[in-house]
């Protein structure tokens, strides 16, 4: 159970750090208007992924922890 828990703070992590949750506004404007436009929607989608992921990794641990 416990893996599934830190598998799904890892996921949650990772999905932080490309939507650019981690970071101030200055940093995020900079790093904004310095990407191009065309890695926008392939970091949008990773960090669903990884969110998705991360729930479902936190509703495994919930299940086996309640059963």
């Amino acid at each position: 159970m416990q893996w599934f828990i830190y598998i799904g703070i890892g996921f949650i992590f990772i999905s932080g750090l490309m939507v650019g949750a981690w970071i101030t506004g200055e940093q995020q404007r900079g790093n904004f208007y310095s990407e191009n436009k065309s890695e926008r929607p392939l970091k949008r989608k990773i960090s669903t992924v990884a969110l998705i992921l991360g729930l479902i990794s936190f509703g495994v641990a919930y299940l086996i922890h309640k059963f």
